[in-house]
């Protein structure tokens, strides 16, 4: 099996080791300096309390608890429409995948190093902080507005999985009643939801292609050894070129042998290139240049930190809600089924049904990904 990256993969390696070396280090010769941080170590999982934010959290919660009952219901219904998306997709992405349609989309766990490379990290950092933010401080509010006390925030890492957390008073959760429960566990999937809207609309009015990029050009086709990579195609003969929809539309009305002026952006200057339009491998009647391409974006920068904070904002709103424990959906439907088997096992009963609905979904979910790495193989093409 080949890693996408390997070098990066070798980086990854020697950091976690270097990580996990020190701290399991300071674990057995300094675990005062430990402590004194709020940081414990289970195994390779290492967790990091503070009840700094205990008040903040509880105060806001409390004094706007009016607030949070309204947004708290609100959340109810979207986590609702967002646990439907969530199953109708992997049902019919799975079916996708296994015929080969088309449609089918690459699902995959989004691990730097491994299935994507380091260079992505500061923008994984940056969209992973957009989800967790929001995230955990919705649970505390909303836990805090149905009187239940928060113990500890904090952050937690298992060798390349990492998250946050907001801790209830656990019997004071257990005893809360179920609307309360829920209320608390769809907080962070709606707060997903609400921050991947508002990237959404800024990312609408801010973010607009400027031109289309060339990724590479295609051998035994007009475009080899003429246009280079990083060339950015701004206009063809006398219409400009601001997004691969234009260049489409252009090509769509051209046939082979036809000549197009490209005009062109190369290390900052404009340059015009006159081709002969070969035959599209799809269409025998049209005009092909014989490019890879991608929407070009002044603002690389800007675009690329939106579009990752998008898709996983997007994603951790949806995956969150799938009824898998110990995903806060799962949570839902355990004490959803304890609720309604209250006077016929109760508890025992909804563990064992959440525990079979968990592997079946789980495994829709993990063939998803299987089949994505075997199609599209660990570098699944899905970052800009």
């Amino acid at each position: 099996m080949n890693w996408l990256f390997p070098s990066d993969s070798i980086t990854l390696l020697l950091v976690m080791i270097v990580l996990y070396g020190s701290l399991y280090w300071l674990k057995y010769s300094k675990k005062e300096l430990l402590e004194k941080y709020g940081i414990t170590i289970d195994n390779f999982a290492v967790f990091i309390r503070t009840k700094k934010l205990n008040n903040f959290i509880s105060n806001i919660g409390y004094k706007y608890r009016k607030f949070w009952k309204i947004i708290s219901i609100i959340g109810i219904l979207v986590s609702i429409y967002l646990a439907g998306i969530g199953l109708l997709f992997i049902h019919q992405n799975l079916l996708g995948l296994l015929f080969k349609k088309p449609t089918a989309s690459p699902v995959t766990p989004l691990i730097p190093g491994i299935t994507i490379g380091i260079n992505t990290l500061p923008y994984f950092i940056i969209a992973f902080l957009l989800v967790l933010i929001p995230h955990e401080f919705f649970h505390g509010f909303i836990a805090a507005s149905e009187k239940i006390n928060i113990k500890s925030a904090g952050l937690f890492f298992f060798t390349v999985f990492f998250g946050g957390f907001v801790e209830p008073d656990e019997e004071e959760f257990n005893k809360s009643n179920l609307l309360a429960k829920i209320r608390v566990y769809v907080a962070g999937s709606f707060a997903n939801f609400l921050t991947y809207l508002l990237l959404l609309a800024i990312f609408i009015q801010f973010i607009h292609p400027s031109g289309v990029l060339v990724v590479a050009t295609l051998p035994e086709y007009p475009a080899y050894n003429i246009l280079q990579k990083n060339d950015i195609i701004v206009g063809l003969n006398n219409t400009k070129i601001n997004n691969i929809q234009d260049l489409t539309n252009f090509m769509d009305k051209t046939k082979p042998g036809d000549i197009v002026i490209i005009k062109i952006l190369r290390d900052h200057q404009e340059k015009n290139i006159v081709l002969t339009l070969g035959k599209s491998p799809n269409n025998p009647n049209q005009g092909f240049i014989g490019i890879k391409l991608e929407n070009y974006f002044k603002n690389k920068f800007l675009y690329h930190t939106l579009w990752w904070s998008l898709i996983i904002t997007s994603s951790a709103a949806v995956i969150n809600m799938l009824p898998i424990v110990p995903f806060d959906g799962g949570q839902i439907l355990s004490n959803l089924l304890a609720y309604f088997f209250r006077n016929h096992g109760g508890k025992k009963i909804s563990d064992k049904i959440t525990y079979v609905i968990s592997i079946y979904i789980g495994l829709i979910l993990i063939l998803n990904i299987l089949l994505s790495f075997n199609i599209w193989g660990f570098g699944i093409g899905i970052y800009p």
